[in-house]
Parts: structure tokens; C-alpha cells; sequence
């Protein structure tokens, strides 16, 4: 495979993969290519694992889901075996080793809030662990997992609340149901593929354009959060990766955090008795030296906004246990 080709196409397609009839065509047409070389480009990423799936990354909230960070306390010797128990539970989706009192941290998500904590108590139960973090966001600043070379990302706008997604509609159930899978396997023209197999799931005609036009829609209105290629960060290079928690109330630290283009995930949380801090920022890098690096900018970020760098903590990522994207419905 043609190196620059891959990572221009890796670059392109991680933020915004095109809903048009033909969107290879339109890669194709933007990097000097061919529809089938960019077509084979990316079959070969996701052979090699760069990436996990092209597709929707859907927010739970606007779906009707609910979610929260957990974080167990585990004995190290037992970190593998009750990481292999959360694993088993179709409704966490990422679970991850961090060096910390709390070594294993992972996301939960449920129906309702109910549902969310009879899951948590019963994990807690099998894996025989008391000391548990239950962390909700109170605010959100940013999620943009992108890993492209162009530097410091914009946050993804809301534009509109306008036709919000319908749980009782047939044709917008059925749609996050094929727009959570690969679209990648479904070919040159994976929109009137995609509209083929949802029309037979419903009994209804769909076409083409309608659903691209009802992607559109749920972009706009923040049901759908990003329309691209999910990628194995690790495989493609960023492999440290450290998750800051910062004990502050303070949330122009969270806007001035999210600007940053290597920070993914930036949130407020609840503290705790035993967990003091409420600011979180996911930082990814290339080196420990990088890793460094940009910590220290956000710490320069934190004098510059407040005056001051509040008590903080680096939890390195040691391991990663889990990382898909949940099933709904």
C-alpha cells in the first residue's frame, strides 16, 4: 500500500467519513486517487487493525441511554482476572489497567439509571470488590477521538435541535442498528447498501437519500457525534496515553483543556470521599516524552486560566482490556 496514501486517508476519514452516494469517489477526488485504490486503502487499515470500524459514534443520551466512568480498586494480582469479569458485561465498552489505587477504570452504559447501577452492584459482587468509583459527567467539554495529523481539533458544534432521534420509529432504530456496525463491508456504495438492508428489516422502502439525509439530521442535532473510521489508537502509534484528574470546580479549565488537539475526552465529574478530583482529561501521545510534554501544557493551561495548577494526578494507562462500541438497542 501506497504509505502516504494510508495516512491521508487515515487523516481524512477519522473526523468525517463522506455521506454522499459514492465516498470513496469523494476521497478518491480530494487526494489525486482512484475510487478502488482508496476503496482497498481502506479494507487494508482495518486488516491490519489501524481501524476497528467505519460508522456512527452515537451519544447514549440522545439515544435514551445513560452512562458513567467506573473504577474498581483491585489487588494487582487479581487486576487480570477482574478485568476479564467486566470484560464479560456486553455493557461496558472500554476497560483499561491505569497505575492508581483505582487500576481499573472502565465506562458502563444502560437503559436507564436503575439498569446502570443493578449492573454495577452485580460486577462489584462477582469480582468481590468494595472499593468502587461511580462517576457520572455533570459536564461534558469534549469527546473527539481523533488521531489525525492536523493539529488541535475544533469541538463538534450542535447546530440543531431539530428531529431528534425517534426510539419508536422503526426506520431510525433500524438505522443506528446498521450505522453501528462496518460500513467499510458494505462496498463502493455502502449507503444504498445500507438502505437495502434496512428495508428488508422493516418492511418499508427506504432509498439512499433518505438516509444519508437522516444521518445528516442526527449529526446536526448531536445524536450522532462523529461519522468515521474508529481507530486502534495504539496501532497506529499512540501508545501512552494518560488520563489527568484535576480537583477543581473551576470550568473554564475544562474549556481551556478541551482546546488542546491531543486531549480527547475532557469532563467534570463528581468527587468523593475518596476520590477528590472532578476535571478529567484524556491525553494521548507518541513517546513518554510527548506524554510529559503535554502534560505539562495543560498544567501551563491551568496557570495561564486560574492562576494556579490545583491538585492533579497523571493515571497512566497500563493496559487496555476492552475497547468496542456499544450495541444499542
Amino acid at each position: 500500500m501506497n504509505e502516504s496514501l494510508r495516512q491521508s486517508i487515515l487523516d481524512m476519514i477519522q473526523a468525517d467519513f463522506p455521506l454522499e452516494s459514492h465516498p470513496y469517489r469523494v476521497i478518491a477526488d480530494a487526494l489525486g486517487s482512484s475510487e478502488e485504490e482508496c476503496f482497498d486503502a481502506v479494507r487494508q487499515l482495518i486488516e491490519d487493525k489501524a481501524i476497528r470500524r467505519i460508522g456512527a459514534s452515537f451519544s447514549s443520551k440522545h439515544l435514551g441511554y445513560v452512562s458513567t466512568l467506573c473504577a474498581f480498586a483491585v489487588e494487582n494480582n487479581r487486576l487480570d482476572e477482574v478485568a476479564s469479569i467486566v470484560n464479560a458485561c456486553p455493557n461496558v465498552t472500554h476497560n483499561y489497567g491505569r497505575d492508581n489505587k483505582y487500576n481499573l477504570w472502565f465506562t458502563l452504559i444502560a437503559r436507564n439509571k436503575e439498569e446502570l447501577q443493578s449492573i454495577l452492584c452485580s460486577l462489584s459482587n462477582q469480582a468481590q470488590i468494595k472499593d468502587v468509583l461511580d462517576l457520572p459527567a455533570t459536564k461534558m467539554f469534549k469527546i473527539n477521538v481523533d488521531f489525525s495529523n492536523v493539529s488541535n481539533k475544533a469541538n463538534r458544534v450542535v447546530f440543531s435541535k431539530e428531529y431528534p432521534f425517534d426510539a419508536n420509529d422503526a426506520f431510525d432504530v433500524a438505522l443506528v442498528g446498521w450505522a453501528q456496525g462496518n460500513i467499510a463491508l458494505c462496498g463502493l456504495e455502502p449507503y444504498a447498501e445500507g438502505a437495502r438492508f434496512i428495508s428488508k428489516q422493516i418492511g418499508t422502502d427506504i432509498d439512499e437519500a433518505r438516509l444519508i439525509r437522516r444521518l445528516n439530521e442526527l449529526k446536526a442535532n448531536g445524536t450522532v457525534r462523529r461519522f468515521g473510521a474508529m481507530v486502534a489508537h495504539i496501532n497506529i502509534g499512540y501508545a501512552f496515553n494518560a488520563m489527568t484528574v484535576w480537583a477543581t470546580q473551576d470550568e473554564s479549565l475544562g474549556k481551556a483543556f478541551a482546546d488542546a488537539g491531543f486531549v480527547s475526552h475532557c469532563y467534570m465529574r463528581p468527587s468523593t470521599s475518596s476520590w477528590p478530583y472532578t476535571l478529567y482529561a484524556m491525553v494521548h501521545a507518541t513517546t513518554q516524552e510527548e506524554l510529559e510534554a503535554r502534560i505539562n501544557i495543560l498544567k501551563d493551561k491551568a496557570m495561564n486560566t486560574a492562576g494556579e495548577i490545583p491538585p492533579f494526578d497523571v493515571l497512566t494507562t497500563t493496559k487496555e482490556y476492552k475497547k468496542i462500541s456499544m450495541k444499542y438497542f
